[in-house]
């Protein structure tokens, strides 16, 4: 089984790398919020606050923008919340990197929270391994409103 590090891609965010982290990804709000937030209530109450999930970033020594909210340990829910830029990393880089997470089984469907409309064409289902006859990634998108709908009421 692959470990965190070198062999997937994606360690672990160190506590003194998440403000820088924060501000990387607020140049891209509205888009990531979901990752955005994490890494401001871990830089606030601390990365044990998150537990048992953990903030992952690039092994590579370059600063990005790639976060990825998953699991450390194995649990029955599997899920994933992830951001990248696509100036920053291709959608075949991500999709390498999420296959070898180690405490994801593939052949189960994995479900990703918060996909950013703007990278939802960019999720690549056919790269990522299964044996379980359908995708297994579920890409649950984000839909920002710019302002309040007038609508919301009973149409829906």
């Amino acid at each position: 089984m692959a470990t965190l590090g070198e062999e997937v891609g994606l360690r672990q965010v160190r506590k003194y790398e998440l403000d820088a982290l924060k501000q990387r990804l607020a140049r891209h709000l509205p888009h990531s919020l979901a990752v955005y937030g994490a890494a401001s209530l871990a830089a606030r109450y601390g990365l044990h606050s998150l537990w048992p999930a953990s903030i992952l970033v690039p092994t590579c020594p370059r600063p990005s923008c790639l976060t990825v909210m998953a699991p450390i340990t194995s649990s029955a829910m599997q899920c994933l919340v992830v951001f990248w830029s696509l100036e920053e990393h291709t959608a075949k880089d991500v999709t390498d990197r999420l296959s070898r997470l180690p405490h994801l089984d593939w052949n189960q469907r994995v479900i990703m929270f918060s996909v950013p409309t703007v990278l939802l064409p960019s999720v690549n289902l056919e790269g990522l391994p299964h044996s379980c006859g359908g995708p297994p990634l579920l890409p649950v998108p984000r839909v920002y409103f710019q302002e309040e709908p007038s609508g919301l009421g009973t149409e829906f």
